[in-house]
This record gives structure tokens, sequence and C-alpha cells, in this order.
């Protein structure tokens, strides 16, 4: 039993309207987002379970999360959900490479008073796969395969979507001077609807079905004792469109 550690969160905050002449409603386990009379609400549960965690040649993590939200816009009621059950695992073969896993199924939902194309309730499965090589604490090469199925269960909902993410992730990190960390994937979305819905934004998570290409950098330097700057750039080539090209960089003082 001393291999297990558990870990809970819990949060809400609520806004509702007094009703029955009651001067307070308030119940922080009740929950529900079809109450006339909630305003407003953010309501957060976790729950992770984890088994070996300081071990460092295996050990595997489950946690249960149950996110909920709901707000008055200026056209009407929005609400969003999302249950994920996610369990991860870790294989440390020899002191330099490193198989890991990642399995999750979950339930993302939207419910709009004004937009009906924003209803959706989305079923989510996926694994993922990694094995990472590490011969020192300065570097890192991980190679990964993401597999991903989608299919909207809310009525009158027909959408599915696979997507199968091959990605190569690199990470360099020098003790008190600087990190880069790149990432590059390759991934092959089927869709069997329109792509330039709501719900197709959701399910593509911004991409179009056929190949995708996305790629992304990052740098960061410590110029002295409190100066750090950090560059960044990401790009996407989805069909039927042009390259997009996204860089950014930052500047931060510590006092």
């Amino acid at each position: 039993m001393g291999r297990f550690v558990s870990q809970t969160a819990y949060r809400v905050d609520k806004k509702t309207y007094a009703a029955n002449g009651q001067v307070l409603k308030f119940n922080p386990f009740e929950i529900d987002v079809n109450d006339t009379n909630l305003i407003s609400t953010n309501y957060n549960f976790r729950q992770s379970l984890f088994f070996n965690q300081s071990s460092p040649v295996f050990g595997f993590d489950y946690t249960y999360q149950d996110n909920k939200s709901k707000q008055l816009l200026t056209n009407g009621y929005e609400s969003r959900g999302l249950l994920t059950h996610e369990l991860r695992t870790r294989w440390n073969m020899t002191r330099a490479w490193g198989f890991f896993t990642t399995s999750s199924l979950g339930e993302k939902t939207t419910l709009s008073q004004f937009f009906a194309n924003r209803n959706y309730t989305i079923q989510i499965w996926e694994v993922e796969p990694k094995l990472s090589y590490q011969p020192n604490t300065a570097f890192r090469i991980s190679g990964l395969f993401k597999y991903t199925e989608k299919e909207n269960t809310a009525p009158g909902g027909f959408q599915k979507a696979t997507v199968q993410d091959y990605a190569l992730e690199l990470k360099f990190n020098k003790l008190s001077k600087g990190s880069f960390n790149a990432r590059f994937d390759y991934l092959l979305i089927g869709y069997n609807d329109e792509d330039n819905t709501p719900i197709s934004f959701e399910m593509l998570s911004s991409l179009r079905p056929g190949r995708n290409i996305t790629w992304s950098a990052s740098y960061q330097q410590n110029l002295s004792g409190n100066i750090q700057i950090s560059f960044t750039y990401d790009g996407r080539s989805t069909p039927s469109s042009k390259i997009v090209h996204i860089g950014g960089a930052q500047v931060r003082a510590f006092f």
C-alpha cells in the first residue's frame, strides 16, 4: 500500500438566482448546468492515483477529471463540459531507453442557447505509445505514434474523425544556460463531413482532412542572473491551404 499515492482536487465557483424566496441557495456538490437559476459556474474535479511514483524504473498513474462551466453571454447561455479517464505508464528499460504509454477515454460537450451548430457531444478515445532515448541529462529524443477516434453522439450528430499522428521530439537543455525544444508531426486525418464548421474545428483541432504537417521549435536563454529571453516558432501545412508560420519573442526580467 505504501507504493500508492492519491491526490484529490475540487474547486467550484457558482452564481445563482435566489429561488423560492431563499436568500442563499448554494450547494457546492450540486452542479447542474441546465438549472435555470444558475447564472454561471466553473466546476473542476480531479482525482489521481499513482503507483511507484518515486521508482526510476516502472510506474503508472490514473487520473479522472470532470470539468464543467456555464456562462451568460450577450447571445444567451453557453455551457461546456469535459470528462476524461487517463492512464499513463512508464518503463525505463535501461538508463538511456524509456517506453511510455498514454491512453484516454473522454467526452466533450458544448451547449449554446443561440448557436445550434455549436451543440455537440464528442466521444474521444486516444492511445499514444512513445519511445525515448536520453543518454544524459542534457539531451533527449523521442518518437511517438498517437491514434485518436472522435464521434459526435449528440441528437442528429453523425460526424466521425480518425487521426494518426507520427511525431518526433527533440529536447536539449544546458543547466543554467538555456534549452531548445523541437517537434515535427505528420498527421493523417479522416473525416466524414464538411471541414469548415464549428464541430469540424473542434474534432480536427483546426486541421483539415488528409495529410497535415506541423512543426514547432522554441529556444530559451538566460542572459544574466535575472534576464531571460525566449523565441518560439510554429508552422503547419494543410491540404488546399498555404503554409502558415507563427513566430514570437519574449524577454523576462526577474527582480
